[in-house]
């Protein structure tokens, strides 16, 4: 710890010298990491002015007790892949039902419906997108969701 000649407050030297280096302390985090289910096949989304990405539907829960009773709540998320070799693994691998794991960002993300009606809504990003079990395999263990 240094003494910091502002009223003698005292600061850890790492946050002296990153002040003195410039660097933005406050730095800003986004991402997420899911694991969850497959609600449908992936789909391929070919860009107008953009490469060809693949979007899927991908359901988290939870469960809880309440009063002895067990709660459950499914939470469903939008993944859009667009690493160009991930993005072909996914569309050709992966189905309804497998369990996959997707660390990304979030992003707003605004379209028109074909009617002309105006949406929005928040996407998950894939930094990172691993198929962890096919529903195929799964079906196979003694107990089996």
């Amino acid at each position: 710890m240094l003494a910091c000649p502002l009223r003698g407050v005292v600061f850890p030297l790492w946050f002296l010298l990153t002040i003195l280096k410039g660097d933005n302390i406050m730095s800003n985090l986004n991402e997420v990491t899911i694991i969850g289910r497959l609600g449908g096949k992936p789909q391929i989304i070919k860009g107008d002015d953009k490469p060809d990405f693949v979007v899927c539907k991908v359901a988290t829960n939870e469960f809880w007790k309440h009063d002895g009773e067990t709660r459950t709540h499914v939470e469903w998320h939008t993944i859009e892949v667009s690493k160009p070799f991930v993005a072909d693994f996914v569309a050709e691998h992966c189905d309804v039902g497998d369990e996959i794991f997707v660390r990304g960002r979030l992003r707003t993300r605004n379209w028109e419906s074909k009617g002309g009606v105006k949406h929005s809504g928040i996407i998950i990003k894939a930094d990172n997108f691993q198929l962890l079990r096919q529903k195929k395999d799964a079906e196979k263990l003694p107990n089996a969701e």
